[in-house]
């Protein structure tokens, strides 16, 4: 069976290893022999060894032979490996060099081969793969000299010894290798040998191929190259696998694959292959019903659990093909073949279904020679031809591609499927494109599908406009420009461009998406990153975003191991968060190493706050700490502890006790630490490097949505937590197989609209012609299943799916297309409703599409601009949820309003007044001396719950200037909140329309530090706030911060005077979350550090719910009310709430010593009488019982 990968793919891999020992076993061994006696005349050991390497081109598998080059580059560090000054090269070329030795140190008694596989740069987007292949010298020596490419791996392999491979670059060096100089060295272990022969059911031998894999892994993934043989029918196979239990995966042209769990040494292994069903078939051509020969057969086996789902046949000379060995299952077969392409719409492909060994048909699989396609690409605004636009298909072996002439246009042949790629430099698709229009930012293309038909002639002509940029200009602060800087947008719905060059005077231009948000990054060697404020980019060019670049600042200190010594080779990274409206993003800044001291040393920090860290192996990392620093600033003495490192492990169980491999299971920490794992085979899980802490586990099966579960306050070092899913819910929640029959339908004349497109395709759509107009895919019960349909004429219908458990097995759904509906109104002025011309409104979903679908489905924005008399005009709107915004400018505020859209008519929002947009000036100092911050970002937001937020938040970002002012205007009427970055210190103001507020956030050089204990234990994410009142009604100035994973916390930059300090926790009773609170009074002198350590209320009450017979009732419903006295809070009423457990039991902690009232519920009908308890205020109190009994209607 043929395979093949595009990429550092497992098949392609394997090729290479295969290839390699082709090479050592077909009689390498002489060239050594004359390579090495040519060398010794040159006098350089290192070509003492050196022999003519082989090229081996990837994708055509032609072998060149090359000859060595002269020693000339200079000796360059890998990021990987160590360099060496011994061996160079020629000074455009990588040299990789090494040692290969026995792990018993002794001789290898066979040719050892030596394999460069390298990716070149792409073209048009595609890698090209080489693999330059040498042998090793007579002192163990090998050489190699290729161009240097953008990644690759070097493979050393000989007959007895286990495969083994090194990449070229580090994990987190994403760079390409330059020329120079690499040293790998290798150790080979020798292997055991599995030998055997493959056979039919008869007992005939058979030419396939086997390949060895973990156990543990049930066959997921390959235990290691090498693993990995050719068998013939007259030598059989023989395979070198590290000692003892492996799997043996087999098959054959023709033949389904076999598995076998073997154990290594062994010989006279019989892998019999066809036991099962046999696919028989016919490859066909379309226009003349010919039988093709030696086309591609593959089956694929639907909802795959592992690998073992494919096979393969080639077909004979009238185009009949054979598969043997099927088992039970639903399968997809089809086609392909050199020239010819598997037809579209169900001819190209077949669903088989072999029932107790019985195939339900004999697919017949047709193939053409592809499509011509010929059009125009005009201007979407003035309708005049474009000349050279490059309409282009890539994929597999077919690349085809045309230039638009002086008329707009083009032709192509052969066209094999729907999508086709669109460019010219400066131009994107237009946006009334009726099919799957993407655009790709870094090739600068847009890719779109097609309607093609049943005819091999189709006609397709595209529009297209200028694309939207944002630029401007970086400079230094003495004005002169920044030549070679990089530019790049940043975004949070993975909308961002890739990196681009300044020009020769500094100035930039970069292409963005239409409506969305992004932030523009610039920087330069030597100066950290700046960024611009958000930047919302509408349908029209943003330009003046100029930068200018400062010199960074110096983070330097020491990493301690957790006994307090200096921490060699820890990796300290500092990240930089980049705050949008609703969400930052950690955009990564510096990086070092920390030397044998422990001493590290960060260059080029951007000034303000940084998130420093601290990892190594074997620790757990370091608690992050923000740290900030100016421009040109040297910050020392900083110090990074790592902590112990420690584990959770278990195992994944099911009712029965039954493992569950390949489960996912994550868990994360109070003080931010997270890692995730798999179950094996045998359901034994472990994860290592954790800190210490208490920890939320959560396992779920992978692809099936009813298997998950979560346990909480996991403490490290046990081996003993266990998933156990419970059998009554296994069953209850069991998923099943349900058939989507979808019908397109005229939402007026429910009529079947016959031409249609859908997206996402990223589940098999069936379409039947015999049925126009309805397609059909398959899927699991109690999963949602997002698509859109498109279709000429209509507006985009997006619908989400699903089908409830317990339903029948096909679920009919109806998109119903219709022309859309139209939006109009009028803004008008608050007060004199005077019209108001050239305001800027957007109209969209208040959700963004997510997921693959069309740029023009997910950019559902559409803009209008008010006219002299007001008004406003929105045409093709989707019905459904909409929400209108107004852009704020010129003294207006922006309003937001969600409207509803009725389908088919026009809906008339009226008038929508726009009142004149107050201005906020917020300015942070610093006592004492009132010291402008400067460079502080401040976040304002206005409060849902006023009448201007609408269904969105208004959320506003700016940077103080050098005398610490943010200005904000033209902002809607209502309170805000405001922020600094890290939301360590917040306030509140209100902002009147048309008045200007002034709000100063007033820091100090006051700290505040301390412990929080809960039952003689630190307690871990605790919130602390500290409040205190200024002299406006609404001028409250807080600070917040949690306590680390020791229960410790610090508040810096406290000011002087009287404060409410406020520790509360998110208390979890089972199954139910509560938060608790201790409040205290605290004055702050305003300099120097103050201590305050906090001890949580600890009182506790336990009790049991039964039912009226006395049984234990699972899951119901506690509550606890009592009026208790608080330090310096006078009396505050709490409310908390727990649940049942499968024993009656429940537990409550956390309390204040107090009187409570408590009863239980369990659903409507039936509730305990309330009861009353005395809680003491750091104990138990007595347990109680809850009688649930029926409740009067």
């Amino acid at each position: 069976m043929a395979r093949c990968g595009f990429g550092f793919g497992r098949w392609f891999t394997q090729g290479v290893i295969c290839s390699a020992m082709l090479l050592a076993l077909a009689g390498c061994g002489e060239a050594v022999k004359d390579g090495g006696a040519g060398a010794e005349e040159s006098g350089s050991r290192a070509q003492d060894a050196s022999v003519p390497a082989t090229r081996i081109n990837a994708t055509k598998g032609t072998v060149v032979s090359g000859p060595s080059e002269k020693p000339t580059v200079p000796v360059v560090p890998s990021q990987n490996s160590s360099a060496t000054s011994a061996t160079v090269g020629a000074a455009d070329k990588l040299v990789v060099t090494g040692k290969v030795t026995t792990d018993d140190g002794a001789d290898f008694g066979t040719t050892v081969v030596v394999s460069v596989f390298s990716s070149t740069p792409q073209v048009e987007g595609r890698p090209l793969f080489d693999v330059t292949t040498t042998t090793l010298g007579t002192d163990q020596t090998y050489r190699v000299e290729v161009a240097p490419p953008a990644s690759g791996e070097v493979f050393a392999a000989a007959k007895g010894f286990l495969v083994q491979r090194r990449s070229l670059a580090s994990e987190e060096s994403a760079k390409p290798l330059t020329a120079g100089v690499i040293t790998q060295d290798f150790v080979l272990v020798r292997g055991a040998e599995i030998s055997g022969r493959l056979v039919s059911a008869d007992g005939a031998p058979l030419s396939g191929w086997v390949e060895a894999n973990s156990p543990k892994n049930d066959g997921s993934s390959s235990m290691g190259v090498g693993a990995h043989e050719r068998a013939t029918e007259k030598d059989g196979f023989s395979i070198t696998v590290p000692k003892g239990e492996v799997k043996l995966q087999a098959w054959a042209d023709g033949y389904a694959p076999v598995w076998r769990k073997l154990t290594a040494p062994t010989s006279g292994v019989e892998i019999r292959l066809g036991e099962g069903a046999t696919i028989e078939g016919r490859v066909l051509l379309l226009a003349t019903g010919q039988g093709v020969s030696s086309a591609s057969v593959s089956l694929l086996r639907k909802n795959p659990e592992n690998r073992e789902s494919g096979s393969s046949a080639i077909s004979d000379s009238s185009g009949h093909f054979r598969i043997n060995g099927v088992s039970d299952g639903t399968y997809r077969c089809y086609s392909n073949a050199e020239d010819l392409f598997p037809v579209r719409g169900g001819k190209g492909s077949a669903e088989v279904t072999v029932t107790s060994g019985v195939a339900n048909l004999k697919p017949e699989l047709f193939l053409f020679p592809g499509y011509t396609v010929s059009g125009r690409v005009t201007d979407e605004e003035l309708g005049a031809p474009i000349e050279g636009v490059k309409v282009s298909q890539r994929g597999g072996r077919n690349e085809v591609s045309a230039l638009t002439d002086s008329d707009g246009r083009y032709k192509l042949f052969p066209v094999g499927y729907e999508m086709l790629t669109v460019k010219k430099e400066g131009w994107v698709l237009g946006g009334g494109e009726g099919g799957s229009n993407m655009f790709n930012p870094v090739r600068g293309e847009s890719s779109m599908s097609v309607k093609l038909g049943d005819k091999l002639v189709a006609t397709h002509d595209f529009t297209m406009r200028e694309e939207l940029t944002v630029s401007g200009k970086v400079t230094l602060a003495n004005g002169d420009a920044v030549p070679g800087g990089e530019v790049k947008t940043l975004s949070t719905g993975g909308r961002g461009t890739p990196t681009i060059k300044t020009s020769a005077d500094g100035s930039y231009r970069i292409r963005v998406f239409r409506n969305t948000s992004v932030r523009v990054k610039a920087w330069a060697p030597g100066y950290p990153p700046v960024y611009s404020d958000p930047l919302e980019v509408g349908d029209s060019p943003v330009t003046g975003i100029d930068f200018i670049l400062k010199a960074g600042g110096t983070l330097s200190g020491v990493v301690l191991d957790p006994k307090g010594k200096p921490a060699p080779g820890a990796k300290v990274k500092a990240i930089k968060f980049v705050y949008f409206a609703n969400m930052g993003l950690g955009d990564w800044t510096a990086e070092a190493l920390s030397n044998e001291e422990g001493l590290f040393a960060l260059l080029n920090v951007p000034s303000n706050d940084v998130l420093l860290g601290a990892e190594k192996e074997g620790f757990a990392p370091a608690e992050r700490m923000n740290v900030s620093v100016g421009e040109g600033e040297t910050r020392k003495g900083l110090t990074l502890s790592l902590r112990t490192a420690h584990f959770i492990a278990g195992r994944v169980l099911d009712s029965r006790k039954n493992p569950i491999g390949g489960a996912e299971l994550s868990f994360s920490g109070s003080s931010g630490t997270f890692d995730s794992t798999k179950s094996d085979v045998n359901g034994n899980y472990r994860i290592e490097g954790l800190a210490d802490d208490r920890y939320i586990g959560n396992c779920s099966v992978e692809k099936s949505s009813w298997m998950h579960m979560s346990i909480e306050q996991i403490k490290v070092d046990r081996a003993d937590v266990d998933f156990v899913f419970e059998e009554a819910k296994e069953k209850a929640n069991l998923d099943a197989n349900v058939t989507f029959v979808c019908k397109v339908l005229d939402a007026k004349t429910r009529q079947l609209v016959r031409t249609f497109e859908v997206a996402p395709c990223n589940w098999e759509i069936s379409r039947d012609p015999a049925e126009p107009g309805t397609f059909r895919f398959e899927g699991k019960t109690h999963t949602l299943f997002e698509m859109t349909v498109m279709a000429d004429g209509y507006t985009p219908e997006k619908k989400t799916v699903s089908a409830e458990r317990g339903g029948p097995a096909i679920k009919e759904v109806e998109f119903l297309m219709g022309p859309g509906a139209s939006v109009i109104g009028r803004v008008v002025s608050k007060g004199d409703k005077a019209p108001l011309e050239g305001l800027k409104i957007s109209l969209a979903p208040p959700s963004p599409y997510q997921g693959h679908v069309p740029d023009h489905i997910r950019n559902a924005t559409k803009w209008a601009t008010s006219q002299a008399d007001g008004q406003f005009v929105f045409p093709q709107v989707t019905g459904g949820d909409q929400l209108l915004e107004t852009k704020s400018g010129n003294g207006r505020e922006a309003i937001t309003k969600s409207v509803k859209v009725e389908d088919h008519k026009v809906n008339d929002l009226g008038d929508i007044e726009v009142g004149t947009g107050g201005t906020l000036r917020v300015k942070f100092l610093r006592n004492p001396g009132e010291q402008a911050m400067a460079g502080v970002p401040v976040n304002i937001s206005l409060s849902q719950n006023s009448p201007n937020s609408g269904s969105s938040m208004e959320r506003h970002i700016a940077n103080t200037d050098g005398d610490g002012l943010a200005l904000f205007e033209s902002l809607p009427a209502g309170p805000y909140s405001v922020r600094n970055q890290s939301g360590s210190v917040y306030g509140s103001c209100t902002v009147k329309e048309g008045e200007v507020t002034e709000y100063v956030m007033a820091l100090g050089t006051g700290t505040l530090s301390g412990l929080v204990t809960f039952e003689g234990e630190p307690l871990p994410q605790c919130q602390i706030t500290l409040s205190t009142k200024g002299e406006g009604a609404d001028e409250k100035l807080n600070f917040g911060v949690q306590t680390n994973w020791e229960g410790r916390y610090t508040i810096n930059d406290l000011p002087a005077g009287s404060y409410k300090v406020t520790a509360s926790y998110h208390m979890r009773d089972l199954n139910s979350g509560n938060s608790f609170y201790r409040t205290l009074p605290l004055d702050i002198k305003g300099e120097g550090e103050q201590k305050l350590d906090i001890n949580m209320p600890s009182g506790s009450l336990t009790g049991r719910v039964v039912d009226a017979d006395g049984n234990p009732v699972d899951r119901a419903d506690i509550s606890l009310t009592g009026s208790n006295a608080r330090e310096g809070a006078g009396v505050l009423r709490e409310v908390r709430s727990a649940r049942s457990d499968n024993t009656g039991t429940f537990f409550l902690r956390g309390l204040a010593g107090g009187t409570y009232s408590v009863f239980a519920r369990h659903f409507s009908n039936v509730k305990s009488k309330t009861e009353t308890v005395e809680v003491p205020p750091n104990g138990e109190a007595p347990p109680i019982t809850l009688q649930l009994l029926p409740v009067a209607p």
